[in-house]
C-alpha cells in the first residue's frame, strides 16, 4: 500500500500536481505525451503534457519520512537482513489479496503479521529495498505521525476489512478501526486519517483485491516470458560498449584528438534505444552507470538542450538489464545499485555470443551511418583505402552527440524495423498501451544519476575537501570538519565521508549527510571559478603534462582553464568571420585572394600555442602525480 515517493504512476485515479495545483489523472489520450487531468475542486478537465507532472502536493510529508541511508554506506549486515526481508515478503508482493498467505509466512518466520504489513508497505512506498534496512530511531524529530501500534491496526483492518471481494465501504472500515483501538486502550485516529491512507492505495492493489487477480492482471500485469523472449516494454533492456568508427576533433583548435567509446541500451522487445552515453574514456563503472540513469530518466531535457526537434518519450525502470561478462558489469555497486532499483542484472553466459545479438546489431547499424560522416576511420581498413580520417575530421563530442541523437530520434527510432515489422517507436507505444500502461515517471533525476554513480571518499578539514586539485566547501560540511570514527574511545581515525560528482558540471559535488540521509550541492571553495566538465578538466591537465609542468594546483588549472577559453572565443570569431568571407567571396569570383588576405591577418597557428605556454613560463618542475592515479581513485 501506498506511493512511490521518487516516481509518478501515469494511470487513470491518480494524484498528480499541476501548475501547483493538485488534480486526479481522468483519461489517458493514447499518447505518451499527453493526459487529461481532472480538477480536484471544481472538476475542470485540462490536457497536460506528461512531462509537466509532479508529485501530489501533499506528498511532500512522504518524502521527508521515507529518505533511506546511502547505498554506498550500507554495511553487508545490513545489507543482508534488507535482503532477507524482501525474501520474506516477495510471495505476498507477487500474490496480492491473499490474507492467508501472510498469516502463514509470519508464523513460518516467527513474525507479527502487522510486521509483514510494515514492510510491504515500506517496499511499495519507495519500490526500493533500501526501505527494509533496519531504522535507527530518529525519536519522531521532525515528524508527525500514528503511534506503530495503531499504524499497524489501520494496516490490518484495512487489508481484513477493505481489500477483500466483499467490497465493503470506507465508512465500515473506518467504524472497524475504532473499535479496535479501543479494545486495546489505544487513542483511536480520526476518520479522516483513515480515508486518505484507503485513498493512496493504487488502483492496481485495490482490483486485485477487491475484484479479483484476472481483472487486475488483464489491467496492469504484462505477459512475462524469460529472454531472449522478451513480450513487452522494458522486460529486458541490453547494454554494451564499442569504439566508434570516426575520429573528433576538439572544442578549440579544432584538431583531431581521438576515437569516443559509447555505451549503448536498447529495449529488446520494441528495438527503441533506451539511453546512451558518449565519452573518450574507455568502459568503467562511470560510463555504465550513467548510461543506465540515462535510460531511466525522461528524455525532454537533453532534446530540449541540443535543440532537436523529435520525440523520445522513452522512460521507466526496466526489468532486467542484460550484459556481457565485463568487468565494468561486474562491479559491487552497479549490482547493488540495481538491486536498489528492483532491476535484475543478468550476464551473458560464457560461450553465448548470439545471446547479445541484438546490441550488438544495433551497435553495428550505428557504425554503419558513421561510415559516411566526416572523419569515419571504417571498420574494414580495405574500405579506408587512401582517406586520411584525421584530415577530414571535422565533429567535436557536442556536436557528434547531436547527430546521434537527431539519428535515434528522427531516423532509427521511427524507420520499420525488418524483425518486427514496424518502428521501434510504433512497437513501444503499442506494448505500453496494450501490456504494461505507462511506466512511472521518475522525477528526482539528481538522486537517480548519483546511485548509479561511483564515489569518492574524503575527510573534511577546515578547508573544507580536495578532488582532483580543487577544492570544494559549503556550510552543511562544518559541523563535520575533524570528525572522527567511533569505533573506540581512543580512535582517532578521520572519518571519511560519500562524495560524488556529475561529469557535466564538476563545480559542484555531491555530499551524502549521513545524519539527515541526503545529499547536498557542495560548490568549488571559490565560487568565482567558472563551471567545468570532466572533459575539459581532463584537457587541461594534458594540455598542463605536454607543456612540462609539474606541481599542478588548482590556480594553475583555472588559469590555464580561462587561457582556452579565450583561445576558443577567438577561434569562433575567426571562424565565423572566415564564413563571411567565403560566402562574400564566392558571389565575387575572388575566394582565393580573399583568404590569402585573411590567412596573413589572422592569428598563426603557433601563436595561438604559445598563448597556452604562457601560463607555464615561471613555474618550476618537479614531480607530477600521473592522471591516471586520478582516474582510478574518483572511479573507487
Amino acid at each position: 500500500m501506498g506511493r512511490l515517493t521518487n516516481e509518478l504512476k501515469i494511470q487513470v485515479g491518480e494524484l498528480v500536481s499541476y501548475q501547483g495545483k493538485n488534480f486526479i489523472i481522468k483519461q489517458l489520450t493514447g499518447s505518451l505525451k499527453s493526459v487529461i487531468l481532472e480538477d480536484l475542486v471544481n472538476t475542470n478537465l485540462v490536457i497536460a503534457e506528461i512531462k509537466n507532472l509532479l508529485p501530489s502536493i501533499d506528498l511532500k510529508n512522504e518524502e521527508q519520512k521515507n529518505k533511506k541511508k546511502a547505498l554506498e554506506l550500507l554495511n553487508d549486515e545490513e545489507w543482508s537482513i534488507a535482503q532477507k526481508r524482501l525474501a520474506i515478503i516477495r510471495p505476498i508482493l507477487e500474490n496480492k489479496g491473499d490474507g492467508k498467505l501472510v498469516c502463514n509466512i509470519a508464523e513460518e518466520n516467527n513474525l507479527n503479521p502487522a510486521t509483514i504489513y510494515r514492510w510491504i508497505e515500506k517496499f511499495e512506498n519507495t519500490g526500493q529495498i533500501t526501505s527494509l534496512v533496519p531504522e535507527k530511531s530518529n525519536g519522531g524529530k521532525g515528524i508527525s505521525r500514528l503511534s506503530p501500534e495503531v499504524d499497524s491496526v489501520i494496516n490490518v483492518v484495512i487489508q481484513e476489512v477493505y481489500l477483500t471481494k466483499q467490497k465493503n465501504p470506507i465508512k465500515k472500515v473506518c467504524r472497524e478501526v475504532i473499535r479496535r483501538c479501543k479494545l486495546v486502550n489505544l487513542d483511536a485516529p480520526h476518520p479522516n486519517t483513515i480515508r486518505n491512507r484507503i485513498l493512496s492505495i493504487s488502483e492496481e492493489t485495490q482490483l486485485r483485491f477487491r475484484q479479483g487477480k484476472k481483472i487486475a492482471n488483464d489491467k496492469f500485469k504484462p505477459i512475462i516470458k524469460h529472454f531472449p523472449n522478451a513480450e513487452y516494454p522494458l522486460s529486458v533492456v541490453q547494454m554494451d560498449h564499442t569504439l566508434l568508427d570516426i575520429i573528433l576533433v576538439d572544442e578549440i583548435y579544432r584538431k583531431p584528438i581521438g576515437r569516443p567509446w559509447i555505451t549503448l541500451a536498447i529495449d529488446i522487445y520494441s528495438r527503441i534505444v533506451t539511453g546512451f552515453y558518449i565519452s573518450f574514456d574507455p568502459p568503467g563503472a562511470l560510463g555504465t552507470g550513467m548510461c543506465i540513469a540515462n535510460s531511466i530518466l525522461p528524455k525532454e531535457s537533453i532534446l530540449t538542450r541540443y535543440e532537436i526537434d523529435g520525440e523520445w518519450p522513452c522512460w521507466g525502470k526496466m526489468k532486467t538489464i542484460h550484459v556481457d561478462n565485463a568487468k565494468e558489469f561486474r562491479g559491487h555497486m552497479l549490482s547493488r545499485a540495481c538491486e536498489e532499483y528492483g532491476i535484475n542484472l543478468e550476464w551473458r553466459p560464457v560461450k553465448t555470443p548470439n545471446w547479445g545479438g541484438h546490441i550488438e546489431r544495433m551497435l553495428g547499424t550505428v557504425l554503419k551511418e558513421i561510415h559516411t560522416l566526416p572523419g569515419t576511420t571504417f571498420s574494414n581498413p580495405k574500405h579506408k583505402g587512401e582517406y586520411n580520417s584525421e584530415a577530414n575530421a571535422t565533429f567535436t563530442l557536442q556536436e557528434f552527440e547531436k547527430w546521434l541523437l537527431t539519428y535515434i530520434v528522427n531516423i532509427y527510432n521511427m524507420r520499420v524495423h525488418s524483425a518486427i515489422g514496424t518502428s521501434p517507436y510504433h512497437k513501444f507505444k503499442e506494448g505500453i498501451f496494450k501490456k504494461t500502461g505507462i511506466p512511472p515517471r521518475t522525477f528526482d533525476e539528481i538522486k537517480i544519476k548519483l546511485d548509479f554513480l561511483p564515489y569518492f571518499e574524503r575527510s573534511i578539514q577546515e578547508y573544507g575537501i580536495v578532488i582532483d586539485y580543487i577544492h570544494y566547501f559549503g556550510d552543511v560540511l562544518r559541523k563535520w570538519i575533524h570528525a572522527v570514527e567511533k569505533k573506540t574511545v581512543k580512535s582517532r581515525t578521520k572519518r571519511k565521508f560519500i562524495f560524488k560528482r556529475d561529469p557535466r558540471d564538476i563545480s559542484v559535488v555531491y555530499f551524502y549527510d549521513p545524519d539527515l540521509n541526503e545529499y547536498f550541492e557542495i560548490p568549488y571553495r571559490d565560487t568565482s571559478r567558472p563551471p567545468m566538465t570532466l572533459w575539459e578538466y581532463k584537457e587541461v591537465i594534458n594540455r598542463l603534462e605536454k607543456s612540462g609542468i609539474q606541481n599542478i594546483d588548482e590556480d594553475i588549472i583555472f588559469e590555464a582553464y580561462e587561457k582556452l577559453r579565450k583561445i576558443e572565443e577567438q577561434a569562433t570569431k575567426e571562424t565565423k568571420k572566415r564564413n563571411r568571407i567565403k560566402k562574400t567571396a564566392k558571389s565575387s569570383h575572388s575566394f582565393e585572394k580573399s583568404i590569402k588576405n585573411e590567412i596573413n591577418s589572422s592569428t598563426n597557428a603557433n601563436e595561438i600555442e604559445d598563448t597556452f605556454k604562457s601560463i607555464t613560463s615561471k613555474i618550476d618542475i618537479t614531480n607530477i602525480k600521473p592522471f591516471d592515479e586520478l582516474e582510478h581513485e574518483s572511479l573507487t
